[in-house]
């Protein structure tokens, strides 16, 4: 089995080392323009538990930065549940104009804070209010925000396949292979979950970049009986 996994695994990712060195042959021989990703900046930047999140895209007029520690989601992702001690989620968009800003604190009694504007005046979180978090969740998830603690939550309440189905869903490749990666991590030994990460890996919409770091992680996973 694991040797139909590992062949599987150089194959697919001999075919994505091959592809991309064709891309990069066919963009050196494209004239000078402007590219998606020169009118998308986008920096994601996680380190001690903490998550920075700058968009800007001057296609849509969109300008986002979201800044995260310590803070817990329900499983729809249409509002913070928790904030740690020291916590913070700080979120602020300009679209189409407006500008919104949130803060949300825990204050001395565990209880949590909202803190809201739209424009430069103070408004109460209202029903408006929560649907532009919810949105503004949603598609950040979308892109692989939050990935590694909601693939922790799919695989406690239903498995690798949970996992599988949810990344599939997705409409970023980028955060599909996130997902996958990370299963490979949590359900590392068990084959069949090998086996299914590596068919999806070749039968779904994936970079060669993302496809063969996908597959890399399930050469590198760790042997049967030790910790993900």
């Amino acid at each position: 089995m694991m040797k139909r996994i590992l062949l599987a695994t150089i194959l697919c990712a001999g075919a994505s080392a091959s592809s991309a060195s064709a891309w990069q042959q066919t963009q050196a021989d494209k004239p000078a323009g402007k590219t998606r990703s020169e009118r998308t900046h986008i920096v994601d930047t996680r380190e001690e538990g903490t998550t920075r999140l700058v968009i800007r895209d001057t296609d849509t007029g969109v300008d986002l930065e979201m800044h995260v520690r310590g803070v817990v989601f329900n499983d729809d992702y249409s509002d913070v549940v928790e904030i740690a001690p020291g916590g913070v989620f700080e979120l602020r968009e300009t679209r189409a104009g407006e500008t919104r800003r949130l803060e949300v604190e825990r204050d001395g009694s565990g209880s949590l804070r909202y803190k809201y504007r739209v424009g430069g005046d103070d408004r109460e979180f209202d029903a408006d209010g929560r649907a532009w978090l919810a949105r503004v969740l949603r598609e950040r998830v979308e892109g692989g925000f939050d990935a590694e603690a909601r693939v922790a939550r799919l695989y406690k309440a239903g498995g690798s396949r949970a996992v599988i189905e949810a990344a599939r869903s997705l409409k970023s490749g980028y955060a599909r292979a996130a997902y996958l990666r990370r299963l490979a991590k949590l359900d590392g030994p068990r084959d069949e979950t090998a086996v299914e990460i590596v068919r999806s890996a070749a039968r779904d919409k994936f970079s060669d970049y993302e496809r063969a770091g996908v597959l890399v992680s399930i050469a590198r996973r760790p042997p049967k009986g030790a910790q993900a």
